[in-house]
């Protein structure tokens, strides 16, 4: 993970409902869970150093990683400090979340 301002928070989660990862900006639903899983949220405030290929938010990304067992099904908030172009909350459509194997050097994918 490369060097940055920012925060990071751990939760272990075994059950469904919202989980928040305080200082993060983020949030996760959780509506389906079976086992225990142990998150890390990292919010960044700094440029990624391998940059999407398409449009993105100014300087600063999420890094999410799982640890342990279990399944589940989420959904994901992050507020952030950048806002979203009125276009953007129109068409949400608009917003990809990009991801990147651990260690990546190539940029995300979607």
């Amino acid at each position: 993970m490369p060097l940055a301002s920012g925060a990071s928070a751990t939760r272990t989660v075994s059950g469904t409902g919202p989980v928040v990862f305080t200082g993060t900006d983020t949030s996760l639903d959780f509506t389906a869970k079976s086992g225990t899983t142990t998150f890390v949220v990292s919010h960044l405030v700094a440029a990624p150093n391998v940059a999407p290929t398409v449009p993105k938010l100014e300087d600063e990304y999420w890094v999410m990683r799982t640890y342990d067992g279990g399944t589940y099904t989420t959904t994901a908030t992050f507020s952030g400090q950048d806002r979203l172009y009125r276009e953007d909350m129109a068409t949400p459509s608009r917003v990809k979340l990009q991801g990147r194997a651990p260690a990546a050097t190539a940029p995300g994918r979607r």
